[in-house]
């Protein structure tokens, strides 16, 4: 098996800090509801997608060997430009399909 790449990780770390208070007089400027629309922002953003040559041979050797409807969505994600209801179809279908045309970053742990 010949592997032309491998994805690494990089951490961050989401800090929000405000002056606090008391749950009986609420400030409108709660850190804890900031981080957590923090965290839906980054729940909801799609890097770009993006097919290196290894990435394109895969789809197109994929589209070869999967189900019709599935080897459709591939043959259209191929095109320039590429379909992103078909893109869309496909991520429902597999994660990692997804993972494979574009970076992604998922909150991991809350401490």
């Amino acid at each position: 098996r010949v592997q032309a790449g491998e994805k690494v990780f990089q951490s961050f770390q989401f800090e929000v800090v405000n002056k606090g208070g008391h749950s009986s007089v609420p400030e409108p400027d709660n850190a804890i509801y900031r981080l957590a629309d923090a965290l839906g922002r980054l729940s909801r953003f799609s890097f770009p997608f993006r097919l290196s040559p290894v990435t394109r041979a895969y789809f197109e050797h994929l589209s070869r060997t999967e189900k019709p409807e599935v080897a459709a969505d591939i043959r259209a994600i191929l095109r320039d430009p590429p379909d992103p209801d078909a893109q869309a179809r496909l991520w429902q279908f597999s994660a990692a399909y997804n993972a494979s045309v574009r970076t992604t970053c998922v909150a991991t742990q809350l401490d």
